[in-house]
């Protein structure tokens, strides 16, 4: 679950990373500027918390809680220097831009494993329907027309299915595999040392 979600959060992750940052950046010379650049800051650590919390419960990995951004005591000066020396804030934000292509990829393997692995699977039922009731042609589209005689025996549609059985189980293993690797990924970048 959380590999098909993470092309979603990648792109959100994305998209509010780069565009907070240039429009932060951009408006530096401006009395906004600096106000609307720690406040992107702070969303940033907040996306890795609620990140972090995600992880937590989709990948069994576990991650603490992390300390408060703006400590009792220190006046307003020594907490937004806090926010921009901070290593969790930048690493927050390396984490966020590296959520797009981690999601893509991830999204991509589970996608093409398991309908790879469905195909696989329903070639005897394909080849048994096609093959009965239909002696010649088949229109799939106005310009491709398929040839029913030339459908695989039976024994290698069977033995196609069993291939299609391990690649599922290879896949779900993959998946597990990914999840895992992202869960040190993760935890490397959003854990305090």
């Amino acid at each position: 679950l959380y590999l098909l979600l993470s092309l979603v959060t990648g792109i959100f992750y994305f998209t509010w990373a780069i565009t907070g940052l240039s429009l932060s950046l951009g408006l530096l010379v401006l009395v906004v500027g600096l106000p609307l650049l720690a406040l992107c800051l702070g969303s940033f650590r907040a996306l890795a918390l609620g990140e972090g919390r995600l992880v937590e419960a989709l990948l069994d990995v576990r991650m603490p809680r992390r300390p408060t951004l703006l400590p009792e005591g220190r006046n307003w000066r020594e907490r937004l220097g806090n926010l921009f020396k901070d290593g969790y804030t930048w690493r927050s934000l390396a984490y966020l831009v590296a959520q797009l292509p981690l999601g893509i990829l991830y999204f991509t393997a589970l996608v093409s494993g398991l309908s790879a692995s469905a195909a696989l699977l329903a070639m005897p039922v394909f080849s048994a329907l096609l093959g009965r009731g239909f002696n010649g042609e088949i229109v799939v589209a106005p310009n491709m027309v398929y040839d029913s005689t030339h459908l695989p025996p039976l024994w290698l549609a069977v033995g196609l299915a069993f291939l299609g059985f391990f690649a599922l189980v290879g896949t779900l293993h993959g998946a597990l595999a990914l999840g895992r690797l992202h869960g040190r990924i993760a935890r490397f970048l959003l854990v305090k040392r």
